[in-house]
């Protein structure tokens, strides 16, 4: 019973081993595909990544040690139209990077289509109100 055990541990570790394998292929992929892509391209970009269900993948880009990738994936979010992005994008509003605020605040502009600065809160608390203007934008 216990060589089974083990036995079976390691076969699910493998298999666990191959899944990350597999799953940083696509990722190094979109990363070239996303840093190879002019600026000009990048809405169609996002169209192709959002009928592709790549939100997550893109997401998980945003931390990619190449600034011109997570910078084009920090955009990427904000065309690819998915509400899902949104916690990402106001959390990256607190950035100590300067190039991360501004393309996480111009994502949100452009996933929203709204305008309430770089403060996170506001964002948040818009978005918590189901995306309704009665948020106090005085900062008070």
């Amino acid at each position: 019973m216990k060589k089974f055990l083990i036995i079976a541990i390691i076969i699910a570790a493998g298999g666990f081993i191959v899944w990350k394998t597999k799953d940083l292929g696509t990722a190094d992929r979109l990363a070239k595909r996303i840093v190879q892509t002019p600026q000009d391209r990048l809405p169609q970009l996002a169209d192709s990544l959002s009928a592709e269900n790549m939100l997550r993948l893109v997401m998980d880009l945003t931390v990619h040690p190449q600034q011109s990738i997570h910078t084009k994936s920090i955009m990427l979010l904000g065309m690819m139209k998915d509400a899902k992005a949104a916690g990402l994008l106001v959390s990256l509003l607190s950035n100590p990077k300067t190039y991360k605020r501004g393309a996480a605040l111009g994502a949100l502009q452009k996933l929203y289509g709204r305008d309430f600065g770089p403060d996170p809160q506001k964002w948040k608390q818009w978005i918590d109100n189901g995306g309704r203007d009665s948020i106090n934008t005085s900062g008070k």
